[in-house]
């Protein structure tokens, strides 16, 4: 893979305990079924992290260098479209 073809863009989300119990697998399909229905495959990677230290405010994800927490995992396109689809 050259340098023009690597991943540009990713997400990390939380696959901590609390993060899991919150929704943080559908928070990532939401964002993978997002990113193939947008074709950014070979683009765009959902990246899952071990326990980002924020419980309290589950699920939590980096995207784009911005935190956010209690993402509904639902809203995984709106997030892709905000951050990555500009």
């Amino acid at each position: 893979m050259s340098k023009k073809d690597a991943v540009k863009h990713f997400a990390f989300v939380c696959s901590g305990k609390s993060c899991k119990k919150c929704g943080s697998k559908e928070l990532e399909k939401s964002l993978s079924h997002a990113a193939k229905k947008h074709d950014l495959k070979g683009k765009f990677k959902v990246i899952n992290t071990k326990c980002t230290g924020r419980c309290k405010e589950s699920p939590v994800m980096i995207i784009k260098d911005h935190w956010h927490v209690m993402v509904k995992p639902e809203d995984g396109e709106k997030y892709l479209k905000k951050y990555i689809l500009q």
